[in-house]
């Protein structure tokens, strides 16, 4: 029994270009959501938010008057609440701007792996930079 070869279909190949360019744009605008998730809306509203509003107008005001009234010295005051103060910039950076971004970041990337996108990801990202070789 003689076995043909099939010829090369042009349009396989190039339904095969076109899926793998619609699969680089779908990594595009998977990327875009993320930074969109985890860059504006982390970075810049929750960072907004917790730093000015939680923190600028409440806690902080309210520390800074704990503080003037339990401790009388001015060099403590200075190193609790001062302008480099450990309650009113260490707490305030530590919760108020490092906190939601990683917090983001986490909720975007655990979607990303648990939807499995990530394999996929790597795989495109590995056939990218073997080009570069």
């Amino acid at each position: 029994m003689r076995r043909e070869k099939d010829p090369p279909s042009r349009s396989i190949s190039g339904s095969g270009r076109c899926t793998r360019s619609t699969a680089y744009r779908s990594c595009l605008r998977v990327l875009f959501l993320v930074y969109q998730f985890v860059g504006v809306l982390g970075a810049g509203d929750a960072v907004g938010f917790l730093e000015e509003t939680v923190f600028g107008k409440y806690l902080n005001p309210w520390i800074t008057k704990i503080v003037h009234f339990f401790i009388p010295i001015p060099f403590v005051q200075e190193l609790l609440i001062g302008d480099y103060g450990l309650f009113t910039m260490a707490i305030t950076y530590a919760i108020a701007i490092v906190l939601p971004i990683v917090g983001f970041f986490f909720i975007a990337f655990s979607i990303l792996e648990d939807s499995g996108y990530l394999p996929r990801l790597a795989v495109m990202v590995n056939r990218i930079s073997r080009s570069w070789d």
